[in-house]
């Protein structure tokens, strides 16, 4: 898993926050929605299972 957001930065719906690679194939985390990026919920290159948690995004 790679950060492409930092924490505390305001990010738009549909912006890129991250990459994770599976199996040598990358596949972006885009915000889902506006707002201000949460404190990362995994540091870089861990293990990530199917519905973890990555951040939070709270309204401005």
């Amino acid at each position: 898993m790679k950060w492409l957001a930092e924490p505390g930065a305001i990010v738009e719906a549909q912006e890129p926050l991250a990459i994770l690679e599976v199996m040598k194939t990358e596949t972006w985390v885009l915000a889902h929605r506006p707002g201000r990026l949460g404190a990362h919920e995994l540091e870089p290159g861990a293990p990530v299972l199917a519905g973890t948690r990555l951040a939070s995004i709270t309204s401005v």
